[in-house]
């Protein structure tokens, strides 16, 4: 079942992360001249900083993400190898 924008808002209050400006597609000025619209999420609710925001083309791209985080938290020893497959 795909995953609609309340259900990914939902997760990504799970692990700390929230929407950069809109929950829509749209581009942003760091994304560059010819940029193409793709979704902004900011990791970390609680300090969000333009620099760190995470670029996604979509919505499955962004379960697979929150996915990623769930199981980082899990294995906090391979941590850093798991979210290294997904960003």
């Amino acid at each position: 079942m795909a995953a609609n924008h309340e259900t990914i808002t939902y997760r990504l209050t799970e692990v700390g992360a929230c929407w950069a400006v809109s929950s829509a597609k749209c581009c942003l000025t760091g994304d560059g001249w010819g940029g193409s619209p793709c979704y902004h999420i900011h990791p970390d609710r609680a300090e969000p900083r333009e620099s760190a925001i995470l670029r996604f083309r979509s919505l499955r791209a962004i379960e697979e993400y929150i996915a990623a985080r769930h199981l980082a938290a899990a294995c906090p020893w391979r941590a850093h190898e798991i979210m290294a497959e997904v960003i």
